[in-house]
Formats: C-alpha cells, sequence, structure tokens
C-alpha cells in the first residue's frame, strides 16, 4: 500500500549518451521529501526506476509510481518500497532516458497530475486525488466500515441480497 503526495517528475526517450546522464534525475531524488511519492512520466524507452533509486526512503519518501517500467524487481520487492509501474524490463535509462523537469504538471492517461496531489495505492491499483481531499476520505472511510459491517453480517449468516438492500454497498 501506498500513500503520500505526488513529486511529479517528467521525463523523456534519449537515443544516446547525453552531456548530463540521466539529466535532473539525481536532483529529483535528493529533493523529494518525507511522505511524497515519485510520481514519474514521459519516457518509455527504458525502465524509470531500479534498485538503487529506492534509497530516498531513507529521508522518508514513500514510494513511486510510474507510468512506465520498473527494473532489479527483486530487489525492489525486497526492500518493501511500493512502486507502482506498467511493468518491468531490464533495459537501463542511463543513454535513454533524460529527466528534465520536476514539480511540473503531469498526464497519465487522460489525468493531469499536479505536485502535491494525494497518491493512495494498493494492489487494485492507484488513485490521484484533487482538490476535494478531505471529502473523499471521509467518504472512502464511511464506505469501508459499511463494507466490513456488511461483511459481518453475511459471514453471521445474513443473505446477500438482505445485506445489500440494508447496507447499500457492495
Amino acid at each position: 500500500k501506498l500513500v503520500g503526495y505526488a513529486c511529479t517528475v517528467l521525463e523523456n526517450d534519449v537515443f544516446g549518451p547525453t552531456k548530463k546522464p540521466f539529466g535532473l534525475l539525481t536532483e529529483a531524488l535528493d529533493q523529494l521529501r518525507p511522505n511524497e511519492i515519485f510520481v514519474a512520466t514521459g519516457a518509455h524507452n527504458s525502465a524509470l526506476w531500479g534498485e538503487l533509486l529506492r534509497l530516498r526512503k531513507a529521508r522518508g519518501a514513500v514510494g513511486a509510481v510510474l507510468d512506465g517500467y520498473t527494473r532489479d524487481t527483486p530487489k525492489v520487492i525486497e526492500q518493501n518500497f511500493p512502486v507502482f509501474c506498467s511493468g518491468t524490463w531490464a533495459q537501463d535509462s542511463s543513454v535513454r532516458t533524460y529527466v528534465f523537469k520536476w514539480r511540473c504538471p503531469i498526464e497519465i492517461g487522460q489525468l493531469t497530475i499536479h505536485n502535491g496531489d494525494i497518491v493512495f495505492g494498493d494492489i487494485d491499483g492507484v488513485l490521484i486525488i484533487q482538490d476535494i481531499a478531505p471529502e473523499v476520505i471521509e467518504k472512502a472511510l464511511v464506505k469501508a466500515s459499511t463494507e466490513k459491517t456488511m461483511r459481518k453480517a453475511i459471514e453471521d449468516g445474513m443473505m446477500v441480497t438482505d445485506a445489500f438492500a440494508k447496507f447499500g454497498v457492495l
């Protein structure tokens, strides 16, 4: 599971050595703050994340969300640092990816993500919460509590149809 604030990162594909390998990646990583999540998009020619990048955990960063791939998967999993991504790919990014901006609006899918947006992720996917965070969080907690009550009622013998009629959630 993952919850924190987006630190948005914009990358692009490159096709060979650059004056500064990885672009501004090290600077973007160095400025991550406690409870922030590295949220990156823009490059799709290699993995955007690997085992060494998770070392930001020591400074309080809580995970990564990538519109792209990760590598070093066994080590990433072993380090208990949540990384949500499109898949895995062993392709190193040193001459293929260039970070050129961070803390800027980015787009993943058709959603514009702003620096500081609330990010929640679990095994079912990633949710970006914008503008209405207190209301969304309150409604989510109420729904989760109601689901737990409904589950208990079903476990105790209530029929699902009756439980839905009573609690109104599924």
